[in-house]
């Protein structure tokens, strides 16, 4: 379980908290000695098998903002088309450029209703690492929750289903959340991409939250035979149904990206 001041969240077997950077602490509190707005708390956290070093498969940043920088954040996370938004986006999560910014969107979860957005990302050369992302902003009765979840691309099938669990199982009003469960649903019509939902503990309802490609580089792939519908490949963490897609992926395959 990992604690803010007002929020809470139940973490997934696995995952790791990341300690606080120094250089870090140090130019927060000098931004706050400057009047520059600070999380009230921040979480830097690894799913199970991935590492923090300079090309890290997947990780989760969460924080705890104040009423006023949520308003902010939330401004830019409504324009992040703009040219300036994207580029200062860009430059805070270390990687080249941003884009294929899907529609904002509505989610209600267990801690409560937010908005969300996914987008791709390259990675700074010489590799130009795929990354697809999501973020997310849940206002809450006296702070709200940003949420940032990274993910290469070509990887999404080992750590993504744990990340999503870990937000599935956050509560926004300091109460002991309950663990929330993910399921992968394959779509007959729609072979070349997976939808993540997030099951509600409380409800046991389904909130699409995340569409991510299929295919063998991504180590899931779909098959129809005799009108039946059969999925190779496991999706760590989560389980696998046959359904509809109500969300669209816009991944970019990893495959593409030398063309950029």
């Amino acid at each position: 379980m990992i604690r803010g001041v007002n929020f809470t969240a139940a973490l997934p077997p696995g995952f790791v908290v990341v300690p606080p950077n120094p250089m870090m602490q140090y130019s927060a509190m000098m931004a706050r000695m400057r009047g520059i707005p600070q999380p009230l708390s921040m979480f830097l956290l690894l799913p199970p098998g991935s590492q923090l070093s300079q090309f890290t498969p997947a990780l989760v940043a969460i924080e705890e903002l104040d009423p006023g920088t949520a308003q902010l954040a939330m401004m830019g996370i409504q324009n992040l088309e703009s040219p300036d938004v994207a580029w200062g986006l860009a430059q805070s999560l270390q990687v080249q450029s941003v884009f294929n910014f899907t529609a904002m969107r509505q989610l209600t979860l267990q801690m409560g209703t937010g908005w969300c957005r996914e987008f791709d990302a390259v990675g700074m050369p010489p590799f130009h690492v795929a990354i697809h992302a999501l973020v997310m902003l849940v206002p809450g009765p006296q702070s709200s929750v940003k949420v940032m979840v990274m993910v290469h691309t070509q990887r999404w099938s080992e750590f993504l289903a744990p990340c999503l669990q870990l937000i599935g199982g956050m509560s926004i009003t300091g109460g002991n959340p309950q663990p929330a469960s993910v399921v992968a649903i394959a779509d007959p019509r729609h072979p070349d991409q997976v939808q993540l939902n997030i099951i509600n503990p409380r409800t046991e309802q389904q909130m699409p939250v995340m569409s991510v490609p299929a295919g063998a580089i991504y180590n899931v792939t779909i098959h129809m035979d005799d009108h039946s519908v059969h999925v190779n490949g496991s999706i760590q963490g989560a389980g696998i149904a046959v359904g509809e897609h109500s969300l669209a992926s816009t991944a970019v395959r990893p495959e593409k990206e030398t063309d950029r």
